[in-house]
């Protein structure tokens, strides 16, 4: 149980690292198709 809490940290911590990049992703690819559009 003690060997498993630190563990269960560094895998949310890289969770909500996915989950940063990808939400940069989604904007700039927003930024993109609305860049598009105004051509």
């Amino acid at each position: 149980m003690i060997g498993g809490i630190p563990f269960g940290i560094e895998t949310r911590k890289k969770e909500i690292k996915i989950n940063k990049t990808l939400n940069s992703l989604l904007e700039i690819e927003n930024e993109i198709k609305r860049a598009l559009q105004k051509k």
